[in-house]
């Protein structure tokens, strides 16, 4: 009997030949995956901006397009995870779902039991599938199935069931464990020594009230988040929400106020590492200042950390642990006595207005989380759009940091003379342990070199992408040669060291301060600090969230009234300044402090008043429509004015009809019948519009979606101009004007044929 594997039918001839045509859907498949395990590492990555972002997605797009070979490496576990993702590029043909399954079985190890979103996306259960395979290769389906599991593969199976289900929390939780483990990191070790002047008591006052005013430009930054489109389907980085809602002052304003706080934040990460593991080990503290200099250029080097979900929460916990360990070791040791200790100068000095130049910018770097709400804002709105799960969980996470921050400084304290830690240069884990034990050194250099070495690698990123960013476009390999110096920095080794020198410097300053004994853990955070975290964590968010209320694309479902009230708004950027002010009048010295402090509050002020003037606080009504992909193309109509929902008047024709309602938000049903949606606008609406006509792809991702929008009065047209990439057009509201008309350009939805 001759083998029929070796015949085909003639559709199959027709076709192309089933391996040939399995193989390169099998690549896109794979190209799918590791496009969403790229998209995943960079989850959590902080350190990223739009341009290295943009640039990073056109590599990856051009190193995928050049040949077979992908620029991520996936595995079978990366398979099942996103089987779901890739499951619509498998053809429903029996035949080739059965070549692809053997392509698969013989290119990754499929442990049976482990992949059942592979076996549903193949139709693996399929009895046409199974008799189509049987007929190829003359076995049964179930042969691509490896026969046993090494205790490799269970481990790694084992890891990415840990890593899913810690991505995929209940919004809340993962929206407090992303905050908590994302804001806990050095202050445990700079907060008592800024706080020890005050003493005990008074240092616990500070970091409560500070904590509260924290609290609240925390749920400022989640509202205006919640409520900007950009942040929730597209970029989630902090500059984009900066330049969204105070333009180009806001974001000519940001920009050095990060770069000095990441400049100072790693030099303080810089001297604390080293001093912390310095004390536990003996090793002289500039050895191991040049050892986390190597790892970072290590790091710079190869462009990336892997910034899961999952890698952050578990770094977060085992700092959180580690810091737990420590107090836990020298709680024996408190004295309650030193509890009630007055305010205090060094040495037993008495107390001075100077010794509070580090307390307020200490305490202020200590809660900084502000920039890095973005990226943990748009994995919990993709799970809970009305954003409260996010503001819930932000509030609690930074509550609990206020929680940790005082029992780190009751310990210290309770331990160690308040006398001793005031201008203290090094961190409080050398005198802690002299007093508690080498069980504090222990836990304490592990938690120095996890909690600082970690924070220093992201720092280290975060600046050298903004340099870069400062640095002219990459060379094209088209159009004509640069000249100059747009040559010598055009290529992207020329960038990279130019962008890694101010790293260097940084690590390079702090071996020359621990030669000559000048090194400081806290000083550096307790002026440079307090001016770069007053604007970014306390005056941006204030001003964003009042813009927030009167220009937002999207209502939450849950606020905080009185968060964007104005008079809370100018009360908590009032404290701030004030604190700027406080310390540049009656507290530091120096003629540059005092010049520096007058400068950034005048800048501050002058962000607000121009903002005003610009038109920032104007009301605007925003008239969207949502095209979701993932949902069946389904559409939704959503009205807002002034940051809140506008009952107006709908008018939806259809290939079945015409129907209208009264209504903010509307389901538009499946889009591919829609002929027009015509919405009536009232007098009282916002007389500033915005028009958003778009699609959410199944990645998540807004694109525009083909649409012809006018604004009519009577007779009277007048074309809305709304971009092709996406999908947003501004106009302005005349007395006369009624209704706005949006068609679907030509019945242009191929996209959403699913």
């Amino acid at each position: 009997m001759p083998d029929q594997r070796a015949f085909f039918s003639r559709g199959e001839l027709l076709d192309g030949l089933p391996a040939r045509r399995a193989s390169t859907i099998l690549f896109a498949i794979e190209s799918r995956t590791a496009t969403l395990v790229s998209r995943a590492r960079d989850a959590m990555a902080s350190y990223l901006n739009d341009r290295t972002a943009r640039e990073r997605e056109a590599a990856f797009l051009e190193a995928m397009a050049q040949g077979r070979t992908l620029p991520v490496a996936i595995s079978v576990q990366d398979l099942e995870r996103y089987a779901p993702a890739w499951a619509p590029l498998v053809p429903g043909d029996a035949g080739l779902r059965a070549e692809l399954a053997r392509l698969i079985g013989g290119k990754y190890r499929l442990a049976a039991g482990r992949v059942p979103k592979i076996t549903a996306a193949l139709g693996l259960d399929d009895p046409a599938v199974g008799e189509a395979f049987a007929r190829r290769d003359g076995a049964q389906i179930r042969s691509i199935f490896a026969e046993r599991t090494t205790s490799r593969d269970r481990l790694r199976w084992w890891r990415a069931a840990t890593a899913y289900r810690l991505e995929h929390m209940p919004p809340f939780w993962m929206a407090f464990a992303l905050t908590l483990t994302e804001t806990i990191g050095e202050g445990v070790l700079t907060v008592p020594i800024a706080v020890a002047g005050l003493g005990p008591l008074g240092g616990l006052a500070a970091l409560v009230v500070l904590g509260i005013v924290n609290l609240v430009t925390i749920g400022a930054i989640v509202e205006a988040i919640s409520r900007d489109g950009d942040m929730r389907y597209g970029s989630s980085y902090f500059g984009h929400l900066v330049a969204n809602y105070l333009g180009r002052a806001g974001t000519a304003l940001l920009a050095p106020s990060i770069l000095v706080l990441d400049l100072i934040c790693l030099l303080t990460y810089a001297i604390g590492f080293a001093a912390a593991v310095s004390g536990a080990t003996g090793i002289p503290a500039e050895l191991w200042v040049a050892a986390l200099l190597v790892v970072n250029v290590a790091v710079l080097a190869r462009g990336s950390m892997s910034a899961t979900v999952a890698s952050a929460i578990l770094v977060g916990v085992v700092n959180i642990v580690l810091m737990l360990a420590v107090c836990l070791a020298a709680a024996p040791h408190v004295d309650l006595g030193r509890l009630a200790a007055g305010p205090t100068g060094a040495a037993g000095a008495p107390f001075r207005i100077a010794d509070l130049g580090i307390v307020f910018g200490v305490i202020l770097v200590a809660y900084f989380g502000h920039t890095s709400t973005g990226s943990a804002a748009k994995v919990v709105l993709a799970e809970d759009p009305s954003g409260r799960a996010l503001l819930r969980g932000n509030l609690a996470a930074m509550a609990t940091v206020v929680g940790l921050y005082c029992l780190a400084t009751v310990v210290v304290l309770g331990v160690v003379p308040s006398s001793q830690l005031v201008g203290y240069p090094g961190t409080p884990l050398a005198p802690l342990a002299a007093a508690a034990g080498p069980a504090v050194d222990v836990f304490g250099s592990l938690y120095a070199m996890i909690a600082i070495g970690f924070g220093s690698l992201y720092i280290s990123l975060s600046l050298f992408n903004q340099v870069r960013e400062w640095l002219p476009p990459l060379a094209g390999r088209t159009g004509p040669s640069p000249s100059g110096l747009r040559r010598l920095v055009g290529d992207r080794r020329s960038q990279a060291l130019i962008a890694l020198l101010p790293t260097v410097a940084v690590f390079a300053l702090a071996e020359a301060m621990f030669a000559t004994g000048t090194e400081s853990f806290t000083a550096p955070l307790g002026f440079l600090g307090l001016l770069s975290c007053a604007l970014v964590g306390g005056v941006f968010p204030m001003l964003m969230v009042a813009v927030a209320r009167q220009r937002g694309d999207i209502v939450p479902g849950t606020v905080v009234r009185f968060i964007g009230h104005p008079v809370t708004v100018a009360a908590v950027t009032a404290v701030y300044v004030g604190e700027i002010a406080l310390n540049g009048l009656l507290i530091w010295q120096e003629p540059i402090q005092r010049v520096l402090a007058a400068a950034t509050a005048v800048a501050a002020l002058g962000l607000a008043l121009w903002s005003y003037r610009a038109g920032a606080f104007r009301p605007r009504s925003v008239v969207q429509v949502r095209v979701d992909e993932a949902g069946g193309a389904r559409g939704r109509l959503e009205v807002a004015s002034a940051g809140r929902p506008a009952a107006v008047t709908v008018a939806v024709e259809t290939d079945g009809g015409c129907s209208s309602a009264d209504a903010a938000g509307l389901d538009l049903g499946r889009v591919r019948s829609l002929r027009s949606i015509t919405v009536g606008l009232p007098d009282g609406i916002a007389r500033d519009l915005k028009v958003w006509v778009h699609r959410i792809t199944s990645d998540g991702e807004s694109a525009a979606w083909p649409a012809v929008v006018t604004l009519e009065d009577g007779g009277a047209t007048r074309p809305v101009q709304v971009d092709a990439a996406t999908g947003k057009g501004i106009a302005t509201l005349h007395a006369g004007t009624r209704s706005l008309r949006i068609e679907p350009s030509a019945r242009m939805v191929p996209e959403l044929r699913l």
